[in-house]
């Protein structure tokens, strides 16, 4: 009597997928019409972005800019002098600097010198300058608004220990 109750559930799983399956493989012609690539125009402007109100703040120092969404906006406006590659290690933005990074001991300090490329410019053609890195240091660091900081700044950690 087990077997027949097992046989019973076994048919009518059966004939349960293969409703699903018969009725998933049904369609005409409507289902080719209403197919999204046939709907998307060919010109025009692709806007990549995601689901999600427009960020508050697209400062990436500040709290409000550090979402994902603001993220995806502001990597392509700010330059930076490195990439985080897939392996989590770092690599010079070649685009951005002309050479490594060279770091020294002067008078007991340490001493970082980023020689910046030549060609890097911003969007309306501005070469990027060693004002811009200074512009930079000033605001991340203090939080004191008095000393070119920002009070909502996610953190000061390493621009606070420079000098100039």
């Amino acid at each position: 009597m087990k077997a027949g109750k097992r046989e019973k559930m076994a048919t009518a799983t059966a004939v349960i997928l293969f409703t699903l399956v018969m009725t998933a493989c049904i369609g005409g012609d409507d289902a080719k019409e209403n197919r999204p690539e046939q709907a998307i125009e060919r010109k025009g402007t692709l806007i990549i972005g995601e689901l999600v109100a427009f960020p508050e703040n697209l400062s990436p120092l500040a709290r409000e800019g550090t979402s994902a969404a603001a993220k995806h906006v502001v990597n392509g406006m700010f330059p930076s002098p490195f990439r985080i590659l897939p392996d989590l290690s770092f690599a010079v933005n070649k685009d951005l600097m002309g050479t490594e990074p060279t770091i020294e001991e002067t008078d007991g300090q340490q001493v970082v010198t980023y020689e910046i490329n030549p060609v890097a410019v911003w969007s309306d053609g501005v070469p990027i300058s060693a004002g811009d890195f200074q512009f930079v240091w000033r605001l991340q660091r203090s939080r004191d608004p008095a000393l070119g900081g920002c009070a909502d700044l996610v953190s000061t950690a390493g621009y606070d220990q420079i000098q100039s």
